[in-house]
């Protein structure tokens, strides 16, 4: 489950995520014209590097080009417990080094969990 709620009442997008994890990439469905979308899905992903984190980038859809929104970088160590998270989101993604500056647009909820046997799925 996650959810991004951006720190203005007043922004309505049509926001959607991305989500990297090693080598696998998600794009979620966009959730129109709202302030605060949820998006209410399960990945499950079979990780060989869990030091690696889980990105997750939002964005706004246009008709031209979309716009990014921010990111959140999650750190998924083996707990074998559902761990609940709110990220706050870096609001722009500096082009020379792809690195997210220090102003923050919106917070995104997410729970994750990593366990070290996959008889536990």
């Amino acid at each position: 489950t996650a959810y991004y709620s951006p720190f203005s009442i007043f922004n309505s997008v049509d926001s959607y995520c991305t989500v990297e994890c090693e080598n696998f990439n998600y794009r979620t469905l966009v959730c129109r014209s709202t302030s605060n979308p949820k998006w209410d899905i399960l990945l499950i992903f079979l990780r060989k590097l869990v030091d690696k984190p889980i990105t997750i980038d939002v964005w706004d859809a246009n008709i031209l080009k979309d716009s990014f929104l921010g990111r959140a970088v999650i750190r998924c160590p083996i707990s074998n417990d559902v761990k609940t998270e709110t990220i706050q989101l870096g609001s722009k993604k500096n082009r020379r080094n792809d690195s997210i500056s220090d102003k923050f647009y919106g917070l995104l909820k997410v729970e994750v969990v990593t366990y070290n046997n996959t008889i536990y799925l």
